[in-house]
């Protein structure tokens, strides 16, 4: 709360859904939950790629491709280009931009 909307567009990009909510054009995010990188995680594709002789990538590449949730967060901000107020937002939702 209270940041500008030029920072929020940095670290989540440029929104990705239009939205209207009381006559009023919120941001929509969407944001990718529990598919978090790390440095570990190719030390440990290669290391069971080598024992495994190639099956674990058969089986963990198609299971890896499910495991994130896509979550969207619906951002508006005030007069000043300040974040007032930020909520999630159902996938199934249907957005609209209406003029």
């Amino acid at each position: 709360m209270g940041q500008s909307r030029d920072l929020v567009i940095l670290n989540l990009g440029p929104p990705t859904k239009p939205l209207l909510a009381d006559n009023k054009r919120p941001d929509g995010f969407e944001l990718e939950r529990g598919n978090q990188q790390s440095i570990g995680r190719p030390t440990e594709h290669a290391v069971m790629a080598l024992l495994t002789l190639g099956g674990r990538e058969l089986i963990g590449t198609p299971i890896e491709g499910f495991a994130g949730d896509i979550i969207t967060l619906q951002i508006e901000d005030d007069e000043e280009k300040k974040v007032r107020s930020v909520k999630p937002v159902d996938n199934h939702q249907a957005f609209s931009l209406k003029s």
